[in-house]
């Protein structure tokens, strides 16, 4: 029984290899083409693709630093003035004279924080990196002057690429950032709005780098993920009206082709891909709870 039950699992794993060698396949066979290599070496319209590239990886780079470093310094500052504050470790501490107990409470304090805010804009980070890819790669596709069955074979290889990004991260990790986004920026608004004169000038520095930091972060996760729908949509019936210009049996044969390539997206949850709806919907959500909130507690 324990030889059969090995042999088993034996073979589910070489199914599951096999498998994953049929699924990625065609990838592996359009880039090892020469074509395709000369094509990225060569092509002017793949040259300005790339300098776009640099300056887009460059921008999200600077906006993350710009975000997460300010917040750094600010966490730290707010332990160094307010360091009895009830959510501090170091307010358990007797002795308030002792300097080096101070001095080690808050290499602590902002050593964690250090580490958890750049974990987060870094995460953030490789997501966008990796979304761009994808967006620069259709509109590479898109622009090229090539027949029509190897941009199908392109874009195949690039919803290949998209489904194995989708499969990097936890199905519930863009809902909680998206939720983690929503609830600091309702309590970043509400207490510059409420309490702007109950909290000294570190605290409205804290709460104005996390509100704005915040609307930018969700900004460029949901605008970059619905721009990925949009163009791959966009390049599917692009990819459909070439194939409908095509006459007799080889251009029929090409549509069935085109109308059975699928559009793709970042997934988020048991939705497959958002599109820029999820934009406007979630603003349009933060505004409506933010108003009520307001409303519900006023100053009185």
């Amino acid at each position: 029984m324990f030889l059969q039950l090995k042999k088993r699992k034996t073979s589910t794993k070489k199914f599951a290899g096999a498998k994953r060698r049929q699924v990625f396949s065609p990838l592996r066979q359009v880039c090892s083409q020469p074509s395709w290599r000369m094509v990225l070496h060569t092509n002017e319209v793949f040259s300005n693709q790339r300098k776009f590239t640099e300056k887009l990886a460059i921008l999200i780079v600077r906006g993350n630093v710009a975000c997460a470093v300010p917040m750094i310094i600010l966490a730290g500052l707010m332990f160094f003035l307010k360091r009895r504050s009830p959510q501090y470790i170091y307010i358990t501490w007797s002795d308030k004279n002792d300097w080096i107990a101070f001095m080690a409470f808050f290499i602590f304090e902002t050593l964690t924080k250090a580490i958890n805010i750049s974990q987060f804009f870094l995460s953030q980070t490789w997501f966008l990196f990796a979304v761009a890819y994808l967006i620069i790669g259709i509109s590479t596709v898109s622009t090229f002057l090539d027949h029509l069955p190897r941009q199908i074979s392109y874009f195949r290889c690039l919803f290949l690429l998209n489904q194995a990004h989708n499969r990097c991260y936890p199905v519930t990790m863009l809902p909680v950032r998206f939720l983690f986004y929503f609830e600091f920026l309702i309590i970043s608004a509400f207490v510059l709005i409420r309490l702007f004169t109950q909290i000294n000038t570190t605290e409205r520095a804290i709460m104005t780098e996390l509100f704005f930091a915040f609307i930018i972060s969700s900004f460029l996760v949901l605008h970059i993920s619905g721009k990925m729908f949009k163009d791959s949509e966009s390049l599917k019936w692009k990819l459909f009206q070439r194939a409908a210009s095509l006459a007799g049996w080889e251009g029929k044969i090409w549509r069935k082709t085109a109308k059975s390539l699928q559009s793709f997206g970042v997934r988020v949850g048991s939705i497959r891909c958002i599109s820029y709806a999820a934009l406007s919907a979630f603003y349009i959500t933060t505004t409506s709870v933010l108003t009520t909130v307001l409303v519900t507690f006023t100053d009185h």
